[in-house]
């Protein structure tokens, strides 16, 4: 196999000292970081602390008008880097170009700040990174390829997994890319929507190897990478649907518990393990006596989306760990409000008050993306509103804005210094070394 003798390659640039690998680093513990988390939010206004909630995504290679826009008056916290949004150039400059981006990003942040004289929150920078190509992975030129998670399932190698990872954190790092959402724990099915991004169909081995992949991840990244596993409670039984259908998984809460959530389970039972955050659906389960159509889609459904919790035996591991919303602004969830004008506000409000710590405010494509500028700057105007008027609201906010800030100081070592954030050009040197 092509990959695995691409991976050896990296291996011996990896132990030789060829491929220079960040040594060192480790994340504060997230219970040290709660006064300074305190301190921080205390010094912010209204309208940061609802914007560090939310990630967007906009349109183009450049910080443009409508990205400072966002990031600097309406204080979003976090964008994603995605092809179909033209993010990146494509050619071997890529790796460069997005390094430039994320900085050129993160230093608006921290000069709009300075001269308002608030607080500087470091962005998240995101994207996926799942290996096999593009769609999984988004910043494919000049990159290394790497194999999908199906082909690293079938060595039942975890140390394949965990190199490959490694490789991954590193490139992702020095790309500025600090927000990485993972597919990593789906089970694959008879007729499965996951495809090759999947580790395979057993629960335990499947837990072992994104284990494996994560803690490559941190490693090569400095632990400079919150890892999101996406697709809670487990998307691996699902056919492939259109897209503007809300699927409904052929399961109910108990078949759950004993396949799909058991890796989520496994990963989750360490409150300090490699996984920051993890993703909802945008789907329904069976529930006995409930015809599925009279449900709202989990991330939008508060009682069902802390059943799945529950049932995931979150623990420990939800006092700091993230609970991000699956896409807002995607076709299903349009066609299932049925209105002629997508009710931005009551979704992103539903999903938040479910339990949703961050929001995903825009579409994979932007074709058919409701969060224009306009329709997010009005949604975060509603929201501080709301958190001016609404004590359950503002609890809600407070609740999961002190675990954003916390792991974003975890991120950097408690330092947002500008130099501390931005990337040097020449961590690029490790981006691309095998081919």
């Amino acid at each position: 196999m092509m990959w695995l003798r691409g991976l050896l390659c990296v291996g011996l640039l990896l132990s030789s000292g060829s491929l220079a690998l960040p040594t060192g680093h480790a994340q504060p513990e997230l219970r040290d970081l709660d006064a300074t988390a305190q301190a921080i939010i205390a010094d912010m206004t209204p309208a940061q602390r609802v914007g560090q909630l939310v990630v967007v995504t906009f349109e183009g290679t450049l910080p443009s008008t409508t990205v400072a826009q966002l990031t600097q008056d309406y204080h979003v916290g976090g964008v994603m880097l995605l092809a179909a949004y033209q993010n990146i150039a494509g050619g071997a400059n890529s790796p460069a170009q997005i390094r430039f981006l994320s900085n050129e990003l993160q230093s608006g942040v921290y000069s709009a700040a300075a001269r308002a004289g608030l607080p500087y929150v470091p962005l998240w920078i995101g994207t996926t990174h799942s290996g096999d190509g593009f769609p999984g992975t988004q910043i494919t030129a000049g990159t290394t390829p790497l194999p999908s998670y199906l082909a690293l399932g079938a060595t039942w190698e975890p140390a394949d997994a965990r190199l490959t990872g490694r490789i991954a954190g590193t490139e992702l790092a020095a790309m500025g890319i600090n927000l990485l959402f993972s597919p990593a724990l789906q089970l694959a099915g008879p007729a499965s929507a996951p495809g090759v991004a999947t580790f395979g169909g057993d629960p335990g081995w499947v837990a072992r190897l994104a284990e494996a992949y994560f803690e490559g991840l941190l490693e090569g990244s400095e632990t400079r990478l919150m890892i999101v596993a996406e697709g809670l409670p487990g998307v691996g039984t699902l056919p492939a649907l259109p897209g503007d259908v809300i699927p409904v998984l052929p399961r109910t809460l108990d078949n759950l518990s004993a396949a799909e959530l058991r890796p989520f389970a496994t990963l989750l039972a360490d409150a300090a393990g490699p996984m920051g955050g993890v993703q909802c659906a945008n789907l329904r389960y069976l529930l006995p006596g409930t015809h599925p159509a009279s449900q709202p889609p989990l991330c939008l459904d508060e009682p069902r989306l802390a059943a799945v919790l529950q049932a995931a035996e979150v623990g420990l591991w939800r006092v700091d760990g993230l609970l991000m919303s699956d896409w807002l602004g995607s076709e299903a969830l349009q066609e299932w409000a049925q209105d002629a004008r997508f009710p931005s506000r009551q979704v992103a409000r539903d999903a938040l008050m479910a339990g949703n710590d961050v929001l995903l405010l825009g579409s994979p494509t932007p074709t058919d993306n409701p969060f224009t500028l306009e329709v997010i700057a009005d949604t975060l105007a509603f929201f501080e509103q709301s958190y001016n008027s609404d004590p359950l609201f503002k609890a809600r906010v407070d609740t999961a804005l002190l675990r954003v800030i916390k792991r974003k100081l975890a991120l950097y070592e408690g330092d947002w210094s500008l130099p501390q954030v931005e990337v040097s050009s020449e961590a690029l040197a490790q981006v691309g070394r095998v081919q």
